[in-house]
């Protein structure tokens, strides 16, 4: 008899297929239950190991023993029973059919069922309603909810700091793909560092369920990572590991933490299911330590303003340093797409130039990165007014990660642009509710809810930033401004206070002596509160109101009313040739609110109609009228403003 034979009517190959099947099934049912008791990562190995161990012990056994009615008993060989053996044979293909079956059943479950309800939370797919309807963000159940805190250094040299947090950039950056997580932003969780803070308070302040925190230790090529997920209600450890590796380990020791939380998340949070993976590949230690600086200021960009030129000149470096590394050019590219040229010392067309270049050069070096995508919805937006191209760009970022707060942050203007007001509130919501600390977010969303008539929400944020002095003399300059545009003429006389010098004396310095920007501002300021007894901007040129482009979404309408219609009608046309129509975060002001909007005659101008019929505002003035939003736009033959309903009769 052959030894294929052989092993046939010993039934040795249905108990190796029978014993890899249960092997695996096992190994299922550990992960999970070894996940619940909280045992390390070990213990699923150790499993796989006396699994691994008992498959040669299990086909021994079976060539020397036989399965009967009586129980085991020694195989005779040749002289065994026919029938005996055939009997035995048909459980075994019994018992391995069953197997067979659960496992192919489990294997479908995890496959094509998802471990949680895919996340409907984001701007692209929601209700309409009118502008002025309450909007309800639906967010995720908190206990699905993680923040990575920076890895503290524990090792003498102060770039482990740098080092640390860049394990933590990466470690959060793989989580915002997990569809079902809520991960707090960069700034809001990186914003305890070096504060000795309970755990519980900044579950509170961050509105996380879950903490990851660790440590890093460098000594010479030896690298040591913990890493350990808590719960922050009982400070319960539902999973900590130790990683003792050489320094050129340290992406594979992420992807290795990435892959545990992604099991450890999905048992406990029915999120994750493999998602996210720390995936960047070599980077020159120098130029991630730039990169990281670079991010903590931009985090800050508005505290100081020159934090901005700040983490610029970082992110320029860490590029400098190491071409390829396609996260720093998107960076760059990022801080164009939210600044202007003006504050970036540059003239329009290098400030265009070198925009566009940074994003691309993302794209070309990282097809898939979020980042890159995010500041395109901006830049392709608000700046080159092409929507389609905005759109595309806003999907996919919202696609790669759909937990990042800078991709619904773009989100927000893009859709308040475009009219869409329910969507711009749900994606402004979400951008706070996943950045709660971050001072710009926040703004950003305070100025939005101004320019929609909902004041109260709005000055919820600056009172708060006034008392306890958020952004020194930039929460005055806003929050005046939009206490202003609302109306509110106390509340702005009481923050413009915090300026500094008055505007009264602004307004006594000869024409020349004053920044043409700032001319037109205090103007705007003063007349706004009925205090400025002359108009030093009608001496203004065409150069001079260029300057002055920050504010035309704030001064734009009360300057209609006293430049020349000519000058007036040049003015829009150049800031439409700049691309600055709509790159300052007031510029939509007079597109929303009635009562701040252009005069009857500008908007019944011939010139004014040509505007609205270049490219890129013939395309924007066709999406706001489908969302409903007239304010702003040119008004037809016969037509008038009517001021009760907020909306432009025709």
């Amino acid at each position: 008899m052959s030894l294929i034979a052989e092993l046939k009517r010993r039934n040795v190959i249905r108990v190796a297929i029978g014993y890899v099947v249960l092997s695996w099934l096992l190994l299922q049912a550990g992960d999970v239950l070894l996940q619940l008791l909280g045992v390390p990562d070990w213990g699923l190995r150790l499993v796989f190991a006396i699994l691994a161990l008992g498959f040669p012990v299990a086909l021994v056994l079976a060539w020397i023993y036989e399965l009967t009615p009586d129980g085991l008993r020694r195989d005779p060989g040749q002289s065994a029973d026919p029938g005996l053996a055939q009997q035995t044979g048909q459980r075994l293909n019994i018992a391995v059919s069953v197997l067979l079956l659960l496992a192919i059943a489990l294997f479908a479950v995890s496959t094509f069922l998802p471990t949680s309800a895919p996340d409907r939370s984001g701007p692209l797919e929601m209700r309409t309603s009118e502008p002025g309807e309450p909007e309800t963000p639906r967010h995720e159940s908190v206990q699905a909810s993680i923040a990575v805190l920076p890895f503290e250094a524990l090792s003498e040299d102060a770039s482990d700091v740098y080092f640390g947090k860049g394990i933590a950039e990466e470690l959060l950056n793989a989580l915002t793909q997990f569809p079902g997580l809520k991960v707090a932003a960069r700034t809001s969780a990186f914003a305890f560092e070096d504060e000795n803070v309970d755990l519980r308070e900044i579950g509170e302040k961050l509105d996380v369920a879950h903490v990851l925190e660790g440590s890093v230790r460098r000594s010479g090529e030896r690298l040591r990572v913990t890493a350990q997920l808590i719960r922050v209600d009982d400070g319960f450890h539902l999973w900590s590991e130790t990683y003792d590796r050489t320094l050129t380990d340290v992406f594979a020791i992420q992807d290795d933490i990435v892959r545990q939380l992604s099991r450890a998340l999905e048992v406990r949070l029915g999120v994750g299911g493999g998602a996210g993976r720390a995936e960047r590949g070599n980077v020159d230690p120098q130029a991630y330590e730039q990169y990281l600086r670079g991010l903590a200021l931009w985090g800050e960009r508005d505290n100081p303003p020159d934090n901005r030129k700040a983490a610029l000149a970082a992110f320029r470096l860490a590029a400098e340093i190491a071409p390829d590394f396609a996260d720093a050019w998107s960076a760059i590219g990022n801080v164009f797409a939210f600044s202007d040229n003006d504050t970036l010392s540059l003239s329009h067309d290098e400030f265009l130039r070198q925009g566009e270049a940074a994003l691309e050069k993302a794209l070309d070096l990282d097809p898939d990165n979020a980042a890159a995508h995010a500041g395109l919805v901006s830049w392709m937006g608000r700046i080159l007014l092409r929507l389609e191209a905005a759109r595309r760009h806003l999907e996919r970022s919202l696609e790669l990660a759909p937990n990042r707060a800078e991709s619904h942050y773009s989100a927000g203007y893009f859709w308040s642009l475009i009219g869409n007001v329910a969507a711009a509130k749900l994606a402004f919501d979400r951008a706070v509710a996943l950045d709660p600390l971050n001072l710009t977010v926040q703004r950003g969303r305070a100025l939005f809810l101004i320019g929609i008539g909902r004041d109260d929400e709005a000055f919820l944020f600056f009172d708060r930033c006034f008392e306890t002095e958020c952004m020194p003399g930039l929460v005055s300059f806003f929050g005046s401004s939009a206490a202003i545009v609302a109306g509110d003429r106390e509340r702005a006389r009481a923050w413009m206070e915090y300026l500094g010098p008055s505007i009264e004396e602004y307004l006594d310095q000869p024409p020349e002596r004053i920044a043409p920007e700032l001319r037109v501002f205090t103007w705007w300021i003063a007349t706004s509160l009925g205090d400025a007894a002359e108009t030093p901007v009608e001496g203004m040129d065409l150069d001079e109101l260029i300057e002055a482009a920050p504010f035309i979404g704030l001064a734009g309408p009360l300057l209609a009313s006293v430049l020349p219609e000519d000058l007036m009608m040049e003015y829009l046309f150049e800031m439409y040739r700049q691309n600055r129509m709509f790159m300052s975060p007031f510029a939509m002001m007079p597109y929303y609110r009635d009562s701040h909007t252009y005069p009857e005659w500008l908007l019944s101008d011939p010139r004014y109609h040509e505007l609205w019929s270049q490219p890129g505002m013939a395309e924007l003035a066709k999406a706001r009228r489908g969302n409903g939003q007239l304010i702003g736009l040119p008004l037809e033959s016969g037509a008038t403003k009517n001021q009760g309903s907020g909306k432009h009769s025709r």
